[in-house]
């Protein structure tokens, strides 16, 4: 026997089941179709409600589908919650809690203003968070404007296995290991110009040092003192990098000029007349000596200099 009743107000309901006990205020069963069949032009096709209870319940006992949710544009199935509850919970034995696929668009979106977008908990040793691809990327991290992935360990803050590929720095306790990677290769690439080899053997031969002599030429008005700089042996590929250190030895006073090319004879690798003013006292000690700009290995500051010569004022 069917039932069919129509309500003129929306006041009163066209069908209600009441049950004081228990039981079921309303019961629908079928052997193929539709136990019960909600249908609203613009409201809601089936609407639960509880005070303490659950709102709607959905129960399978084979491998059906306890609760569907299907729309053509909107959203299938949405969770509110108020408070601070959980607006969608997904609970499982042993498969999955959750299960979000989407053949074009995002399968598992988590969007919200202060909080976490995504959560992912494991209390035991498996993984908070698993991505798996098998062509894209397998877990990414985007921020435009603070860290786009963050790591914290009590073993490690990440581990990778596999190749790792960096495009631009890699900062180590506040250093850019990048760049100490690269000195580190040009002062490789500076010793091995160095060695040569003996019956296959290398052998590190010591760079001659390039020699140089001041003398004093002349004097001028307010203690100005003009040298004359003369050289050899020079290695320099540019000799405008070759600097010119000077000391006052009674002072301790010193000062750094670059070398020009005027004087200097590429072929010959020797510096001729070159012209040095400086102020000093009769009597005050000045030395000077040439930094060149390839490696020594051999120098504290890795750098080959030239022989040190002290002139006494006059």
């Amino acid at each position: 026997m069917s039932i069919v009743e129509t309500s003129p107000t929306s006041a009163q309901p066209a069908i209600r089941g009441t049950n004081t006990d228990h039981g079921d205020g309303i019961w629908g069963q079928c052997d193929a179709g539709r136990g019960v069949v909600g249908v609203s032009s613009g409201g809601t096709g089936v609407w639960g409600h509880t005070v303490n209870g659950r709102g709607l319940v959905g129960v399978n006992n084979n491998e059906g589908t306890g609760v569907w949710g299907e729309t053509d544009k909107g959203r299938g199935i949405v969770g509110i919650v108020k408070t601070d509850g959980d607006a969608v919970w997904g609970q499982c034995d042993a498969g999955r809690g959750v299960v979000g696929v989407s053949s074009g668009g995002t399968g598992v979106w988590g969007h919200t203003v202060n909080g976490r977008g995504l959560v992912g908990v494991n209390n035991n040793e498996g993984t908070g968070v698993w991505g798996e691809t098998d062509k894209g990327r397998g877990v990414v991290g985007v921020s435009h404007q603070d860290v786009g992935v963050y790591g914290k360990g009590a073993r490690a803050a990440g581990f990778f296995e596999g190749r790792v590929e960096i495009t631009e720095s890699l900062i180590v306790q506040h250093q850019d290991l990048l760049d100490e990677i690269k000195k580190l290769q040009k002062r490789v690439t500076d010793l091995e110009a160095s060695v040569v080899t003996v019956a296959g053997v290398p052998t590190h031969v010591p760079i001659k040092r390039p020699h140089i002599a001041v003398t004093q030429t002349g004097t001028g008005p307010d203690g100005m003192r003009w040298f004359t700089m003369d050289g050899s042996d020079f290695r320099w590929p540019s000799f405008g990098n070759a600097e010119l250190h000077i000391l006052h030895e009674n002072t301790g006073v010193s000062r750094i000029e670059f070398l020009d090319t005027v004087h200097f004879n590429f072929q010959e690798r020797k510096l001729i007349g070159y012209f040095i003013s400086e102020q000093c006292r009769a009597g005050e000690r000045v030395s000077f000596s040439v930094k060149d700009t390839v490696v020594d290995s051999n120098d504290l500051t890795g750098a080959l200099w030239s022989n040190n010569v002290t002139v006494i004022c006059f």
